[in-house]
């Protein structure tokens, strides 16, 4: 089985980050994570090793040019789908595509890490309109797509909202 999860890590820059990291992933068997908010500046691939194992991760992101670091997504993946990897294409510091060939398919993985609703309704337009413009583009019909990462949904009670009772999705 290919176990798939995401992750909002708040930062992987300070010292430890990512060494729990490799250690939480190493844990579950989590073989593909999409990671939100490592706050990594610019984009490329690293080696995160598992403390006191032989395991490690490699840890693909895209960050912003300008080395703040905020938001930045990444997509770890386990030592057996390495050899798998196809290409690794950073997109912005919101998003980030990988393509595994997985014979018969290939699987393409898009990490997104969506504005909040603190955002303007241009930016969460933009992340959307980027979001759909790289899955058409970079995608073929008979591709396995995964999309995983923070959307930043709310979720919680509602009591205005009669029509979907106390309990709603949304703000």
């Amino acid at each position: 089985p290919l176990i798939i999860a995401t992750f909002n890590f708040r930062t992987l820059l300070q010292t430890g980050q990512q060494a729990l990291l490799a250690k939480s992933l190493d844990e579950r068997n989590i073989d593909i994570c999409a990671i939100s908010e490592s706050r990594l500046p610019e984009s490329g691939c690293t080696v995160i090793n598992v403390p006191n194992s032989k395991h490690y991760f490699k840890l693909y992101y895209s960050g912003p040019n300008n080395r703040n670091g905020l938001h930045c997504v990444a997509i770890s993946l386990s030592i057996r789908l390495l050899p798998y990897v196809t290409a690794f294409m950073p997109v912005n510091e919101r998003l980030a595509i990988i393509k595994l060939n997985s014979r018969p398919l290939t699987i393409t993985i898009i990490a997104a890490y969506a504005p909040t609703n603190d955002a303007t309704a241009d930016d969460i337009d933009n992340f959307y309109m980027k979001l759909d413009d790289i899955t058409l583009k970079h995608t073929k019909s008979d591709d396995m797509i995964i999309i995983a990462g923070d959307f930043n949904a709310q979720m919680g009670r509602d009591e205005q909202r009669s029509e979907t009772g106390r309990y709603s999705f949304g703000k």
